[in-house]
């Protein structure tokens, strides 16, 4: 398909992250297009991962790029609140936790380690405390 499109920024795929861009570029007054190679938005990087945004990451590059990922995680409530008001869309966004296997008792405890010193809250569980029935050993 060849169209002429005029637009002052090109925003490189039509995840979550590039929507996001593309919907707060267009806020400020600027023309934006959007390329995709998926046949439809979504189907990428974002669906790959599932929705989910994790706190930090684990295998953080930098102390700095940690704060800033801690940072913009805190916003995304805010946001998704803003865009359902603005487009009467439920995105579904809900903060939850997450279920972490460990085959070693040493790994958990320097992970968990990890997630407290970050300021965030972890409990650890056997797994038949989660759910009935499930016997890894």
């Amino acid at each position: 398909m060849s169209e002429n499109v005029a637009s002052d920024i090109i925003v490189i795929g039509g995840g979550v992250i590039g929507l996001t861009l593309a919907a707060e570029l267009s806020s400020r007054g600027r023309r934006v297009l959007i390329l995709e190679s998926q046949e439809r938005v979504g189907e990428g990087t974002s669906w790959a991962a599932a929705g989910m945004l994790p706190p930090v990451d684990l295998m953080p590059p930098t102390e700095q790029f940690q704060d800033f990922f801690r940072y913009s995680c805190a916003l995304w409530q805010e946001y998704s609140q803003m865009l359902q008001r603005e487009t009467g869309l439920d995105n579904e966004f809900f903060r939850c936790g997450s279920v972490r296997l460990f085959e070693h008792v040493e790994d958990r405890d320097r992970e968990m380690a990890f997630w407290k010193n970050l300021g965030i809250e972890v409990q650890a569980a056997e797994t038949s405390q989660l759910e009935v029935g499930v016997n890894l050993g």
